[in-house]
């Protein structure tokens, strides 16, 4: 397999814990792709995350825009991604062609009103339960209902 890397883009990679051997990768522009081990000349599905919630390159702090990408210790299908802003996405990757929003957590930008945070961790606990920490001192331990969005 063969990755190039922008100077200004950093990465970030899950491996599931799961029997299913599948590896995430996420870059800091949100291209986001999940491989099957077995066969890693082709992802399973891709996405850019980036181009539908507009991330923007970090110019100032490359270290302050690290995504954080989980797979579900429950749900194989199910990632969860952090690192961009204040909200943790949990996605559905089961696609072939792109992936599909199963829940946004954005309790830590609620939380913090006017003041820009951004989710700097996040590990789940069991099946739809989520801890995530913010860069303002938030820890927060979430469930979320599968297919609750429109």
């Amino acid at each position: 397999m063969r990755t190039s890397y922008n100077n200004k883009e950093s990465s970030s990679w899950a491996n599931s814990g799961n029997s299913n051997l599948k590896l995430g990768l996420a870059s800091s522009m949100g291209k986001l792709s999940i491989y099957d081990l077995r066969n890693t000349d082709v992802a399973v599905c891709e996405a850019d995350i980036g181009r539908f919630i507009g991330i923007r390159p970090c110019t100032e702090d490359p270290n302050s825009c690290l995504p954080v990408l989980n797979f579900s210790p429950d749900v194989e299908t199910q990632v969860s991604l952090s690192g961009f802003d204040g909200n943790v996405c949990i996605y559905d990757v089961s696609c072939t062609e792109k992936f599909k929003t199963i829940f946004v957590h954005d309790g830590h930008t609620k939380l913090s009103g006017e003041v820009l945070c951004g989710v700097t961790s996040h590990i789940w606990y069991k099946e739809n339960t989520v801890i995530s920490a913010s860069d303002n001192g938030g820890l927060h331990c979430w469930q979320f209902v599968p297919d609750a969005l429109p």
